[in-house]
């Protein structure tokens, strides 16, 4: 039953609303332009989300400018290194901003006097943890 029969039949059986058939088709008018309004807002979501456009590549970046090509691709290489103090395990690189997450799951802890996070741990856990971790000292 579409939004007019119902609204007939629901004035044929309650006559005293005070509402005019005028009145519900308007009603009726005014919602049918907001769906085809909604139904095209829906249409551009989903084709954002196909191309898989991501607007926080432009906004909103922790990378400067002079880490992207022309064509506003990251060009930098990010690294992980690690360094066994004897005590703890120091990560450190240009890569550890994305992986902080997965470091503080394994224990580790921000140092910001180094600017590199410790991890009391097993050496192996950190090496299955970040397969292409390489050795360097601070």
């Amino acid at each position: 039953m579409d939004a007019s029969s119902l609204a007939e039949n629901s004035l044929s059986e309650d006559s005293t609303s005070g509402v005019s058939m005028e009145q519900v088709n308007v009603l009726i008018q005014k919602i049918e332009e907001l769906t085809t309004k909604l139904d095209t807002v829906i249409n551009i979501n989903q084709d954002l989300i196909k191309t898989n456009l991501m607007l926080s590549g432009k906004f909103g970046n922790h990378n400067s400018d002079s880490d992207r090509d022309d064509t506003g691709n990251e060009n930098r290489v990010k690294n992980l290194f690690y360094h066994n103090n004897g005590t703890n395990i120091i990560i450190h690189g240009n890569g550890t901003f994305d992986k902080r997450v997965e470091i503080k799951g394994i224990g580790g802890i921000w140092n910001k006097d180094t600017k590199a996070w410790e991890v009391y741990s097993d050496l192996n856990l950190v090496k299955s943890t970040f397969p292409g971790i390489k050795s360097k000292a601070v």
